[in-house]
């Protein structure tokens, strides 16, 4: 007698992938890894000395803030009437020309330095995160 073999699989998917819990999560991520960085680079720039000249008031340093805003930080350099002006600090503005002063290139050299640390600092947010998934 000729039978018939009928086999029902069936599966059913959970957990943070499937969930929407793991996007979140690398939202997350990417926020609080710029976040860190652009606090990191504000400190860096914060603590450059500059004072070649003698004259430095600390109102550049004053005015350098990170924003934050999803998965991107900023630091905007100055620019404001009776604060010494970013571009020129930088080296990367005509004014500099007549001066002879080829600036400090702070930003260049604070970028180095977060590209360096960038690594680091998103594996420490993934290590947390991928913990908070349950994993790790």
């Amino acid at each position: 007698m000729a039978g018939v073999l009928r086999i029902n699989a069936g599966t059913e998917a959970g957990g943070p992938i499937f969930d929407g819990r793991a996007d979140a999560l690398l939202n997350q991520w990417a926020h609080d890894t710029a976040d860190e960085l652009g606090k990191l680079g504000e400190a860096k720039l914060r603590a450059f000395p500059m004072d070649k000249s003698g004259r430095a008031s600390g109102g550049f340093q004053a005015n350098i803030h990170a924003i934050t805003d999803g998965p991107e930080s900023h630091i905007r350099g100055p620019m404001i009437r009776g604060v010494t002006w970013s571009p020129w600090l930088e080296g990367t503005s005509s004014r500099n020309q007549p001066t002879g002063f080829g600036g400090y290139r702070l930003f260049r050299k604070t970028r180095l330095d977060l590209q360096k640390a960038a690594a680091g600092v998103g594996e420490k947010h993934a290590g947390r995160l991928i913990a908070e998934m349950g994993g790790g």
